[in-house]
């Protein structure tokens, strides 16, 4: 979890190439945590990159399909 909070901290700070990286390792360590790809996909969305964000969204709901943040987002892009 420290790598999320890290990528946490990160995207708070608007270093979103960095986010993304720690927010992918954290999805490396746990495929199963939703929330990892939901993280990418909420960098992405902010560094405008909307095409990789919905696919790591579409991940997402894959494993949470009533993330309420994940739909968010998509209905955002």
């Amino acid at each position: 979890m420290r790598w999320n909070n890290y990528g946490i901290g990160l995207l708070d700070a608007q270093q979103y190439a960095d986010s993304v990286r720690a927010f992918e390792r954290v999805a490396r360590l746990r495929p199963d945590y939703a929330d990892a790809y939901t993280n990418i996909a909420v960098a992405e969305f902010s560094w405008q990159r909307y095409g990789t964000a919905r696919t790591n969204l579409e991940k997402s709901l894959a494993i949470a399909p009533r993330n309420a943040r994940a739909l968010y987002y998509l209905a955002l892009v």
